[in-house]
């Protein structure tokens, strides 16, 4: 019962960082885009703090980007 616990615990873990560094990846890409109307937080906002935070926290963070990928939004 203890082994499928930590399997779970690192399934869990394992999910959070590759969340973390596809966020990582498309706010470095965002960055390079300049045509893009995007103000991506700076890497030194972005530290190790936040990243564990982010592992920790990936299911919040995934509902958050859903919404806002099907929110419609008023283009001006």
């Amino acid at each position: 019962m203890l082994i499928e616990i930590l399997q779970w615990i690192s399934v869990y873990l394992m999910i959070g960082v590759v969340f973390t560094f596809c966020v990582d990846m498309m706010t470095q890409f965002l960055h390079r885009q300049s045509k893009v109307q995007y103000q991506a937080p700076s890497m030194d906002e972005w530290g190790v703090i936040e990243r564990l935070i982010c592992i920790a926290l990936w299911p919040i963070g995934l509902y958050v980007f859903i919404r806002g990928l099907l929110t419609p939004r008023d283009d001006d």
